[in-house]
C-alpha cells in the first residue's frame, strides 16, 4: 500500500499491477495502474435487468476466486433484492468465496415485512451529521484495506461517460438505488478524494442514458481498450456519498447494506482467473452452469436498470427467489 500526504487517505487499488509506478491522480491513471491485460481479464458483467444486486457479489467473488458465479433467471427477473440474499444464495451453492455481512458496523438494522422479507428499519443514522458522513467514509475505507466492498445505495444514480474524460456515478436527477463493488481508493487531482466500483454496467451518455457506442475506445498504457473493459467509475467522497438531490433535498443518500469480500495478493488472484479462463476456453461449447444459455441473453442491448429504490416501488407482485 502506497504512502499517504498529510491529512489524505492513502492509495488502494485491488486490481493494481503498479503499472503507473505512482500513486495516481486521474481515472484513466487509475487504469494504467492496472494495466490492459489485466483489464481484459476482467470484463464488465452486464446486469440484464434490476438484478445488480446479485451481480455486486458476483463482481466481487469473480475477483476473489476467479470465478464468475451463475445468475439464475429468477434473480435476473427480479424487481430488485438485496445482496446479501444473493451472497448467500452464491455461497449455498458452493460458489460463494469467502464473504461476511458488515451491515451492522454502519448502524444498519433490519427488520421483516408483513411477508417476512427483510428490509432495512428506518434511514441509516451515521448518514445524517457531517460527522457521521465521515464516519461511514471512514469505515467504508477501513473495510476496503481488506478487500473488496459491496454496497447496496439507496439513491446512487449511473455509471455515465462524463465530459469525455472519466466514468463516474451521477445521481442528481433520479432516485434509483444500486447495488455496486468498490475495489479501489485514489485522490483525484480535480475531484478529490473517490473510491473506485467494477461495474455491473457499461458507462452510458448522459444526455441520451444510452450506452456509449460499442467503438468507443479508451487508451490505457499502450492499449485502447473498448466499453467492455474500463466500466469502472467514480465515486466522488466530497460530492457523491451521503449527499441529497436537487430533486428532493429533503431526501439522503442512504447505505442499506455492506458486505466484506477480503482479497489474497493480486499475484494470486491473477493465477486464478488465468486458470478460469483457460477453463472456460477449454470447455467452450459445453453446458456449464456457471456460463448462461443462448435463450437468456437479451438479443438487443438492453438500457441500463440499476435495483430500483423500494421506496419508489410499487405494490406489485414479485417473482419469488429460491433461496
Amino acid at each position: 500500500m502506497s504512502r499517504s500526504r498529510r491529512g489524505q487517505k492513502a492509495y488502494l487499488n485491488h486490481l493494481s499491477t503498479k503499472k503507473l509506478g505512482r500513486d495516481p491522480t486521474s481515472w484513466r491513471e487509475f487504469l494504467t495502474d492496472i494495466g490492459p491485460e489485466v483489464l481484459k481479464m476482467y470484463p464488465v458483467q452486464q446486469q440484464t435487468n434490476a438484478d445488480c444486486y446479485a451481480f455486486a457479489p458476483k463482481i466481487a467473488i469473480t475477483l476473489q476466486t476467479g470465478h464468475s458465479p451463475y445468475v439464475t433467471k429468477e434473480m435476473c427477473a427480479a424487481d430488485g433484492g438485496e445482496p446479501a440474499e444473493a451472497a448467500q444464495f452464491y455461497t449455498d451453492h458452493e460458489e460463494g468465496g469467502e464473504w461476511k455481512d458488515v451491515s451492522g458496523d454502519f448502524g444498519i438494522r433490519y427488520k421483516k415485512d408483513k411477508k417476512g422479507k427483510r428490509t432495512v428499519a428506518g434511514e441509516v443514522p451515521v448518514c445524517r451529521t457531517a460527522n457521521g458522513k465521515d464516519k461511514v467514509k471512514d469505515l467504508l475505507y477501513d473495510y476496503l484495506r481488506e478487500g473488496a466492498v459491496v454496497l447496496g445505495i439507496q439513491n446512487c444514480g449511473y455509471p455515465e461517460w462524463i465530459d469525455k474524460s472519466y466514468v463516474g456515478f451521477t445521481y442528481n436527477d433520479n432516485g434509483d438505488a444500486h447495488a455496486l463493488c468498490i475495489i479501489g481508493f485514489y485522490n483525484d487531482a480535480t475531484l478529490g478524494p473517490c473510491f473506485v466500483s467494477k461495474c455491473s454496467n457499461k458507462p452510458t451518455i448522459p444526455s441520451t442514458g444510452k450506452f456509449i457506442k460499442a467503438n468507443k475506445r479508451v487508451n490505457v498504457g499502450d492499449k485502447k481498450l473498448n466499453r467492455n473493459f474500463f466500466s469502472l467509475a467514480l465515486l466522488p467522497l466530497n460530492s457523491w456519498l451521503c449527499q441529497t438531490t436537487r430533486s428532493n433535498p429533503k431526501y439522503i443518500q442512504a447505505i442499506d447494506g455492506v458486505l466484506s469480500y477480503p482479497l489474497k495478493p493480486i499475484e494470486e488472484r491473477i493465477a486464478l482467473r488465468a486458470a478460469e479462463i483457460q477453463k472456460i476456453k477449454t470447455n467452450k461449447g459445453k453446458k456449464k452452469l456457471s456460463r448462461r444459455g443462448k435463450d437468456e441473453v437479451p438479443t438487443k442491448q438492453q438500457a441500463p436498470v440499476l435495483r430500483r429504490s423500494t421506496r419508489n416501488r410499487k405494490n406489485k407482485e414479485l417473482p419469488k427467489l429460491k433461496f
